[in-house]
């Protein structure tokens, strides 16, 4: 009978020891991660930071503007409209548009669009009263677009393919209307800004 009472006694402490060994492990962790802990935030407000900027560039005309907004006469950006309340101005020396022939090239324009950064941006070329056959030229232009399936004859419109920010453009548009024609532009300042009428 000591034997077996021996045995049953001593159980309990094995147990015992076990357990204050782990209370003492996990003070020990919940101490550390208390002592590090403010270090963290920082960084984590950093890396919730950056996934936001990317959340907005990527809802920022991803794709670039819809083909109806080459047939509006402002231009509105109609997604930002309808599914941000975006609101527009008038542009007031925000930006300049230039429109300068290329000495030699038989027709070529360069097209720069510059001012306050910007994600989005449609441009486009109207030829008034005629058939515009005119197109802008991917390979020599400093910044990619997509062309935009205009209903009017004469108009030729490119978007942004990259919501990226930036604060100017260049597109070389080769002129087969002997000159006839008005650049225009919009720009998307953030998902509910932009400023048009940009001549």
């Amino acid at each position: 009978m000591k034997i077996v009472n021996s045995v049953h006694c001593t159980a309990p402490r094995t147990r015992k020891s076990g357990n204050s060994s782990n209370n003492h492990l996990q003070n020990g962790l919940l101490s550390s991660f208390i002592k590090i802990f403010p270090s963290i935030i920082p960084r984590m407000l950093v890396v919730c930071g950056l996934v936001t900027l990317l959340a907005v560039g990527s809802m920022t005309w991803p794709t670039g503007a819809p083909d109806e907004v080459c047939d509006s006469v402002l231009m509105k950006p109609t997604f930002h409209v309808d599914n941000y309340n975006a609101t527009g101005v008038n542009n007031k020396n925000q930006y300049s548009l230039t429109a300068e022939p290329v000495p030699g090239s038989n027709g070529k324009v360069e097209v720069t669009l510059k001012g306050n950064s910007f994600l989005g941006f449609v441009v486009r070329a109207t030829t008034p009263g005629e058939e515009n056959l005119g197109n802008f030229i991917a390979e020599e232009s400093n910044v990619k677009f997509k062309t935009l399936s205009c209903k009017n004859v004469t108009d030729v419109a490119v978007t942004h393919t990259n919501p990226s920010s930036k604060s100017s453009i260049t597109l070389m548009w080769q002129d087969f209307n002997n000159g006839n024609y008005v650049f225009q532009a919009t720009t998307l300042q953030s998902l509910n800004n932009y400023v048009m009428n940009i001549f």
